[in-house]
């Protein structure tokens, strides 16, 4: 719900909605523990990226079939395709190349994973 208040004109519901839809799709899981659902939603300004460490690790088609604890949710306007993509690329080099991962999953508050990922 917090990030559908950032949004105007949309509700939990459609945010959920739009990130279930896609899901449909494709399976966004890139293994590692790691799932990066997105939506397409009209809004205006910059790309929202939401960060969740969860303490049960959850099924999530994973191509290695490990369980999901990371999941970085993106939400883009459909005119930002390319902005989506760049994301989706750094993440994926970070979650590659970093400790991102597993300094993520020690992580116990908000404060916590935003030193992390070096943002205010």
């Amino acid at each position: 719900s917090d990030i559908a208040n950032t949004l105007p004109r949309s509700t939990p519901e459609m945010v959920t909605k739009a990130l279930l839809e896609r899901e449909q799709v494709q399976s966004t899981s890139l293994g590692l523990g790691l799932a990066v659902p997105h939506a397409n939603m009209a809004m205006e300004g910059k790309a929202r990226v939401v960060i969740v460490t969860l303490e049960k690790p959850i099924n999530y088609k994973s191509p290695d079939k490990q369980k999901v604890d990371i999941v970085f949710a993106v939400i883009t306007s459909p005119k930002e395709r390319q902005v989506h993509l760049n994301i989706l690329a750094e993440i994926s080099r970070l979650a590659l190349n970093t400790t991102m991962l597993e300094r993520l999953r020690e992580a116990r508050t908000k404060q916590d994973i935003a030193s992390i990922l070096q943002i205010d």
